[in-house]
């Protein structure tokens, strides 16, 4: 039951990164066309 509960908290904390990486990579195009 812990490693459940251990691979749902992995998997979240790899879909914040991704999101938050997704974000970043958003802004900086978007810095790159205001440019």
């Amino acid at each position: 039951m812990k490693r459940k509960s251990n691979v749902l908290t992995i998997i979240k904390i790899v879909t914040d990164i991704v999101a938050t990486v997704l974000i970043i990579r958003a802004l900086l195009n978007s810095r790159k066309d205001a440019k």
